[in-house]
């Protein structure tokens, strides 16, 4: 049981959040600061830490700085950083990868006001006579990685930062969203998630900008001078950065689980990618766009979200302008590309423990001086000083690894296929991955870690001399920034690959603070001359970086005894438990965590255990002793991880962190029930910002115009319920019968139904019943049961199929289906028990329905009333009964044989004769399902919050278009989106448009759904 109790009990109720805060750390207070007595440091500590040189770190990142170095774009760069590594004595090479990358070709993006007049925006970063890089001729353009190529013209609206609770705002304020461009700032959620929830919400195009309030203290209204007189934000500097859905899965997203080599198969790239176009800006010309929607929709006060008002003298409103429309174009040039990892080994005396260092080398642009160059140039002066160390004779006890990665701008590309390369001797044999990204880019120290580095990493802190106050440790300025508390791993930057294999993580850096110069990320801006001049003149806190990560790797590769401690891992859980505990008792439900708790109290004993066993093979001095203990410490991880990943979420595969759905920088706890069922309407807001990273391929270049169609409905997931997507709404019609005297009846049920659907994330099919004719010369409206087979095979990601006759209104659209009658609890609430049935046509039948149901076991939900069951309004939930049930039902006896209702005869024949579909079958309320109009003389008529209203039979009378009127009047209001309008006015909606077989593949069972 040693260490391995936890995964699969440990998490299984664990559901509360944990985050890495992001944002600005409190400005310091240097006065308050406690001195800790530096550790003096033994003789081969010393050559490492006194092998550091300012200068050469000058060197090294001025190198790095003046070459653009994209992803898969400068080979002789690595090759130059492999060099450096052998002349130190490391064993160097490059490791090729060809992996899927696209480059910028060409953009623009303008705003044509209501007056005519038009804005052009440069989408460029000033050249700056000062910084010589910004005036490079290869100069790499501002844009997205991974972006999508297309155009798009329409008006546009102000979504705050983009996430999932900002878009709700919207849609609670009845802010039209659908077909418009979105226009976003940065912060919250990473970038790729901001587009996606812009195509989620049925938007066609997004524009994302930085804005100064987002800056700290120093900024141009606080009276600083921008860059390059001052150390606030240059208006024209612009962020650029991946768009790629990084939650899903990194690495290269046509080879998702295999390294990408020249005869990998490659897989569809959708889900992991947008599918609207984006692109970057600077705040100055975002402020033209901002102020044209002044006036219009929701001022920025009154959206009352965190985060939405920022710094720039406008009102932030919501839009869209009346006229004020934005045309935006972007095109992308797909490439399989080669890119290389330089590696970099020194083999230890035991070859079986292997500890591994990495930084990435690419960046958006020429510079990179802190992102990600401050760490590579440490990476060099960290050869650098341990090849001084070799030069004395010594040699490591454990293998040391140096990495550096290209393509991690794009989604940590070149570490997640070297990992997917050498996953059998990583987890064989590495003990831990250390990880510098941004190594400086201000004077805030910040550590995050897997807990049992966490003793090793404070301490070594200890024996570090920070360089903002005389006689001031490392360990002071992180206790004064941190308050003792190493921050938790998820994903973010190339340790990802290490921690979700099991392999003990620790990613570090020094960050920039709410009073420190203003760090431009991912902009031209991050350049050498801003690095000398502003962000760490001297080259300083590099240094201090760098003599920290070449201690921990000393250690991890030298200690005898692998330097874990397991105490601050049962800290962290107990912690944990803790806020799950307060969580639930801050909600009115229950839950017994008692497993929980001695599932923790279990690991402390065998935690404790080892560390006494640690402490025994150290007094003793006893070698077999020792070997054990580091045996169990490298495989110490593997413990939390789980062979077959999450749920939809393959790659990620540790039990206890994970990046969260809604924000891949942002880390949760117990990820298998964190973001599972959880909603984006209970999406848990995060306010840091967001500056930490961290078939063929063909991109059809597609234009979307306001005008356009959008593809419909998409499920709306701003609405996420459990059946969300799990349910496909269906209507069939003849083309030639309709009811008589009710003027666009089919026009008005399509836009009650889309509306619903996409208010919901349902799905919709109306089928031209017509076209699905049985083979005898049946009545049509037996049709509707292979309509019913085929829509399942249509749809094979959906759980239920419910079918509506025609001539049904939706009248309570904010009730949802899972609370209406899909849940279980909603079943029992409607289920009839011991009732008995009607014939069909009315009249006793003689039977009854059951005492108990087993709702979770429910394959078919249908009504009962004055007419016997009804199939007018009926679900069918996927499965062998159902396919079993639909082949049955379309027996030519039956349709033979019954004429009264001939389908809801049929049914009835088999409810009462087959206790198998009566077992699978709850009956439920005729209201439930099938509330009639009050014309109707059976009863059961439409009340006031009743979910929809049957007009049966109403077509035999010539008031039909009337009492249709009647109750079309009383439907509760709901927004009509923007595209069913469209459709309905150009005459595309989708209405019969679904022919039999077109379009579906034979090969879907209707059991086969995709859990």
């Amino acid at each position: 049981m040693l260490l391995y109790i936890l995964p699969s009990l440990l998490f299984a109720t664990l559901v509360s959040t944990c985050v890495r805060d992001h944002a600005f750390h409190r400005p310091r207070s240097l006065a308050k600061r406690q001195s800790t007595p530096l550790v003096p440091l033994t003789s081969n500590e010393a050559i490492l830490a006194n092998s550091f040189d300012n200068n050469t770190l000058m060197d090294w990142n001025y190198y790095y700085t003046h070459g653009a170095h994209l992803a898969g774009t400068n080979r002789t760069m690595a090759q130059w950083t492999a060099d450096r590594w052998s002349e130190n004595g490391f064993q160097a090479r490059l490791d090729e990868y060809l992996a899927y990358l696209n480059y910028p070709v060409s953009h623009s993006l303008s705003l044509t006001y209501p007056n005519g007049s038009v804005f052009k925006a440069s989408l460029e970063e000033a050249i700056l006579m000062e910084d010589e890089t910004t005036s490079y001729p290869n100069r790499i353009p501002t844009f997205n990685g991974y972006s999508f190529t297309g155009n798009a013209t329409a008006e546009y609206v102000y979504v705050g930062r983009g996430q999932v609770v900002d878009f709700e705002a919207l849609v609670r304020l009845n802010v039209s969203l659908e077909g418009k461009i979105a226009l976003a700032k940065y912060g919250g959620p990473f970038r790729g998630l901001k587009v996606k929830n812009a195509a989620l919400y049925g938007m066609i195009g997004c524009i994302l900008f930085t804005d100064p309030g987002d800056d700290g203290n120093i900024t141009v209204a606080n009276g600083y001078a921008a860059y390059p007189d001052g150390p606030a934000r240059n208006p024209k500097s612009v962020q650029r950065g991946s768009v790629q859905f990084l939650s899903t899965y990194p690495g290269d997203p046509t080879t998702p689980g295999y390294p990408s080599k020249p005869d990998s198969p490659r897989a569809d790239k959708s889900s992991v990618v947008p599918s609207i176009p984006s692109l970057p800006i600077s705040y100055a010309e975002a402020i033209p766009l901002l102020r044209a929607l002044d006036g219009s929709g929701i001022p920025g006060l009154q959206v009352n979200r965190t985060n939405w008002v920022g710094a720039l003298n406008v009102t932030y409103s919501t839009g869209p302008a009346p006229g004020a429309v934005l045309s935006m174009s972007n095109v992308m040039r797909d490439e399989i590309a080669p890119i290389w990892d330089a590696v970099g080994i020194i083999n230890g005396t035991n070859q079986d423990e292997v500890l591994i260092i990495g930084n990435h080398r690419d960046a958006w642009i020429i510079g990179g001086a802190a992102d990600p160059n401050s760490g590579s140039a440490v990476m060099v002066e960290l050869s650098k000083a341990f090849g001084k160390l070799l030069a004395t004779g010594w040699k490591p006890r454990r293998t040391i690894v140096l990495c550096s990665w290209d393509a991690e701008e794009y989604g940590l590309v070149g570490s997640t296929e070297w990992v997917e390369e050498h996953i059998g001797w990583l987890t064989e044999s590495t003990i831990a991955y250390l990880n510098i990204d941004v190594g400086v880019s201000g004077k805030t120290p910040g550590v995050s870690s897997t807990p049992e580095l966490k003793t090793l990493s404070t301490n070594i802190m200890k024996k570090i001399v920070w360089p903002t106050m005389p006689n001031e440790t490392l360990y002071d300025a992180w206790m004064a920034e941190s308050d003792g508390k190493v921050g938790i791993l998820g994903s973010g930057s190339d340790y990802t690959s290490f921690l979700h294999n099991g392999i003990s993580s620790l990613d570090m850096g020094s960050d920039q603070g709410a009073d420190d110069p203003v760090y431009h990320y991912h902009s031209n801006y991050d350049s050498y001359h801003w690095m000398a001049t502003y962000g760490d003149p001297g080259y300083h806190y590099h240094a201090a970086m760098g003599q920290y990560l070449t201690l921990l790797a000393y250690h991890l590769a030298n200690d005898e005894i692998i330097p874990y401690d397991l105490i601050p891992y049962t800290t962290a859980l107990r912690t944990y438990y803790d806020d799950l505990r307060a969580t639930i008792n801050s909600t009115s439900q229950s839950l017994d965590t008692s497993e929980l708790q001695t599932a923790i109290s279990h690991f402390e004993t065998s935690a404790n255990e080892v560390m006494a066993l640690m402490n025994q093979a150290v007094s003793t001095n006893d070698t077999v002793l020792k070997n054990v203990v580091n045996g169990k410490f490298r495989d110490f991880q593997r413990g939390f991880t789980s062979a077959g990943g999450l749920p939809d979420r393959e790659f990620y595969k540790h039990y206890r962190l994970t990046p969260s759905t809604s924000d891949p920088n942002l880390d949760i706890i117990a990820p298998q029930h964190a973001d599972k069922p959880a909603t984006p309407a209970a999406a848990k807001e995060e306010g840091h910002t967001s500056t930490s990273k961290k078939e063929n391929v063909t991109t059809e270049t597609t234009t979307h115009e306001a005008s356009s169609q959008p593809k419909s409905p998409s499920p709306d997931l701003s609405s996420k319920r459990p059946d969300a997507g799990k349910v496909v709404m269906v209507t069939a019609s003849s083309g030639t019968r309709g009811f008589l005297g009710i003027p666009n009846l089919k026009e008005m049920v399509y836009e009650n139904r889309m509306s619903y659907a996409r208010r919901h994330g349902y799905e919709f099919m109306w089928a031209n019943i017509s076209s699905y004719n049985l083979s005898h010369g049946e009545p049509i409206y037996w049709n509707k049961i292979p309509v019913l087979q085929e829509a399942f095979a249509r749809f094979p990601a959906v759980e239920w199929v419910w079918w509506m006759d025609m001539d049904i209104i939706l009248m309570n659209h904010s009730l949802s289906l899972w609370d209406h009658v899909l849940s279980p609890e909603a079943m029992a609430r409607h289920a009839q028990l011991n009732k008995t049935i009607n014939k069909p046509g009315g009249g006793l039948s003689g039977w009854s329905t059951p005492s108990t149901y087993n709702y979770s076991d429910t394959n078919f939900l249908i009504a009962s009333g004055g007419w016997g069951m009804n199939i007018g309004n009926l679900f069918m939930r996927r499965g062998y009964w159902s396919e079993w049930l639909l082949d049955l039902w379309i027996d030519p006896f039956y349709i033979k044989e019954f004429t009264t209702l001939p389908e809801n005869d049929g049914w009835t024949h088999m409810y009462r004769h087959h206790p198998i579909v009566r077992r699978h079958t709850v009956c439920t309320d005729q209201r439930a399902l099938n509330a009639y109009a009050a014309y109707n003389p059976l009863g059961d008529h439409w009340q006031p919050g009743d979910h929809s209203v049957h007009f049966a039979g109403c077509g035999a009378h010539k008031e039909c278009a009337d009492r249709w009127k009647e109750y079309w009047e009383k439907r509760e209001t709901y927004e009509v989106p923007d595209f069913v309008k469209q459709k309905l006015e150009n005459g595309t909606a989708e209405i019969e448009n679904v022919q039999r077989g077109v379009g579906v593949s034979e090969s879907v069972e209707m059991r086969d759904v995709a859990q």
